[in-house]
């Protein structure tokens, strides 16, 4: 046994002699052998256990120091893995746990940059399993999906931000603007209140009547549930165009669900409004017709069934577009991409962007490349552009099919710029491709006078 190299030989024969004496049987002998040696064997084990413990100890913070020193280099995944080595040796350690979280946290910011927003959901996801009490990574969350359009899951990080950071203002605001887009009015007038009586930031007037306005419409229009859509409208001669609307609101949410696999996770509010009410609601200048503001808003003003289904269609691709690109997407794809889904080409408005060819008055597509137009552009330039994004939009599926639309939506959810995806497509340089789109569309119109179909004509009618 290696418990006796402990003892000199001399001792061990004094010991037995010892035993001999006072024992008569075998098991009396191995009891009293045992009593004599324990007081050697606990000393030793002991020595070996803290040696062990030891030896763990040092692991871990071996793991944890080359765990920061990676992080430090931004080598996250090499800094995530020495952190999770030190976390399988000692599962409760706190100080570990908060640098796997923060090592988790930078590597989201750094996907976030990158374009890669579902990617960096994830590793968020992980930072908060760990439960280390971080605020940062549920406002994170919670700004990562809201610009996806996961509003229910945008709510839940933000109250989780709260719990860890009471009263604070900007999150009290960005989680009553959630509420209001879930419909959830109470919630949200609670915490426009809280935020009134904390006086922390000014209290914005317009955006708390706003919302009691809202809050009016829906206790009093009637409405339609067709999932995930609910349909709200004034009064009994609207029914029948309500039914239209959700009609077409479902096809497209079918198609696009297919086509872009985007299928939201909460209920989508979809307003009709009369004239004097869209206008006082959405702030519109006049020939607006729909408007999405997190919201679908439609103006309703006329029973052509077409017409208001089209609306209804261009209004949810915007809806679309805003979760699938994270929020990055230029005018001209925005409205784009929206009139082609819709089909909405209209050959009498069409002549508009025949004269601006003529008169080589094209829109710069560098002009179009912010979310909203300039305000310098009158009337004339912002149905020009209109026109312009759905002719490029047309160009791309004719000359590289349906998928460039896919791809495009790709390319902008990466964070890229229009110009960059376009290049990307289509090898060619925003002057390149306004110089073919202006020949294929020359070409096409020529056809379509002569009776040949072409994507212009065939896209007349709605998804």
């Amino acid at each position: 046994m290696p418990i006796l190299l402990y003892m000199k030989p001399v001792r061990l024969e004094k010991l037995r002699i010892l035993i001999d004496y006072f024992c008569h049987d075998a098991l009396h002998k191995a009891l009293v052998g045992i009593l004599f040696l324990l007081p050697f064997i606990i000393p030793v084990w002991t020595i070996s256990r803290t040696s062990s413990q030891y030896e763990t100890f040092q692991k871990i913070r071996i793991l944890n120091e080359e765990g920061i020193r990676w992080c430090n280099q931004k080598e996250y995944s090499k800094s995530i893995s020495h952190f999770q080595g030190a976390l399988r040796l000692d599962p409760d350690n706190k100080t570990v746990k908060s640098n796997l979280a923060s090592a988790y946290t930078e590597l989201a910011v750094e996907l976030k940059s990158k374009g890669n927003a579902d990617q960096a959901i994830i590793a968020l996801e992980k930072a908060s399993e760990l439960n280390t009490g971080n605020e940062n990574v549920h406002v994170l969350l919670a700004k990562l999906y809201f610009e996806k359009g996961d509003l229910m899951y945008a709510e839940r990080e933000a109250r989780i931000a709260l719990i860890m950071k009471p009263g604070d203002p900007y999150l009290l605001k960005f989680l009553a603007h959630v509420n209001f887009l879930l419909e959830d009015f109470n919630e949200a007038l609670d915490q426009y209140h809280t935020l009134a009586d904390s006086k922390a930031i000014p209290e914005n007037s317009t955006e708390l009547n706003r919302l009691k306005q809202e809050q009016e419409v829906v206790n009093t229009y009637k409405k339609t549930n067709c999932h995930p859509f609910i349909v709200y409208y004034p009064d009994d001669t609207y029914e029948q165009r309500a039914k239209w609307i959700a009609e077409s609101l479902v096809r497209v949410y079918l198609k696009l669900g297919s086509w872009w696999n985007f299928n939201p996770q909460h209920e989508i509010p979809v307003y009709m409004y009369p004239e004097n009410t869209f206008f006082r609601v959405t702030r519109s200048s006049a020939g607006v017709i729909g408007v999405y503001d997190g919201k679908i808003r439609l103006l309703v003003n006329h029973d052509h069934k077409i017409r208001l289904q089209k609306t209804a269609v261009h209004e949810y691709t915007h809806f679309a577009l805003n979760g699938l690109t994270h929020m990055n997407i230029p005018f001209w794809c925005n409205e784009g991409i929206a009139q082609y889904v819709a089909g909405e080409w209209d050959p009498i408005r069409a002549k508009m962007f025949d004269v601006a060819i003529e008169r080589r008055q094209m829109m710069d597509f560098k002009d179009m490349d912010t979310e909203e137009l300039s305000s310098f552009f009158d009337t004339h330039d912002r149905t020009l552009a209109y026109i312009q994004s759905y002719v490029a939009i047309l160009f791309l599926v004719e000359q590289y099919g349906e998928k460039s639309i896919t791809e495009l939506i790709s390319c902008l959810k990466k964070g890229w710029t229009a110009e960059k995806a376009v290049e990307h497509i289509t090898l060619l340089s925003y002057a390149e491709f306004t110089s073919d789109l202006t020949a294929y569309y020359l070409q096409a119109r020529k056809d379509d006078a002569e009776g040949v179909r072409t994507v212009l004509s065939r896209n007349e009618n709605p998804l």
